[in-house]
């Protein structure tokens, strides 16, 4: 058989219904999420930790909603009220049940979890009405992704997260009793 009836021959068979070419098939890659898409998001808050005047701890679990690896570089308390000053913040796997060691580099494969936790010092009076939100940065690269189509390089995505609307249900001994 020639060259030009081995090529022709490769052609027909490529086009026939329910046959998927050889390069095709060997170059699919998951797409990066578009500019916008949130990477991230809070799916479960942990029960608070509290001695009920000095310290308060807030964990909720951060899952990559994306369908790429992400990279955490930071998650910050936001405090939109005030009230509340930040002691320090703690990133590690597992769960709000078990917590393990951080991941390294924060590296968090699609669908992956983080456990964030915020840790305060309380105000001497009440904290009551004090919302309490977090904001990630994230990092997506082509290179972790596997993506050869996002040749634009590293994109930082920056999200303000939803955690505690209000700290009102939480027991603090600075605050009034329903009694008095």
């Amino acid at each position: 058989m020639s060259l030009l009836g081995v090529a022709a021959a490769a052609w027909w068979l490529a086009h026939q219904p329910g046959s998927t070419p050889p390069a095709a098939a060997a170059t699919a890659t998951v797409s990066a999420p578009a500019p916008g898409q949130q990477l991230v998001q809070v799916v479960a808050i942990c029960p608070p930790v509290t001695d009920g005047a000095h310290a308060l701890v807030v964990s909720f679990v951060l899952r990559n909603v994306s369908a790429v690896p992400v990279t955490v570089r930071s998650v910050q308390p936001l405090l939109p009220l005030g009230g509340l000053d930040t002691v320090a913040i703690d990133i590690s796997g597992g769960s709000c049940a078990a917590t393990s060691g951080a991941p390294g580099g924060l590296d968090l494969a699609a669908g992956g979890d983080l456990v964030v936790s915020f840790r305060f010092l309380l105000p001497g009076t009440c904290p009551q009405a004090l919302p309490i939100r977090a904001r990630t940065v994230v990092l997506v690269s082509p290179a972790s992704s596997g993506n050869p189509v996002d040749t634009a390089g590293v994109r930082t995505v920056g999200d303000d997260l939803p955690v505690f609307n209000d700290l009102g249900p939480i027991r603090f001994s600075t605050c009034p009793s329903a009694a008095s």
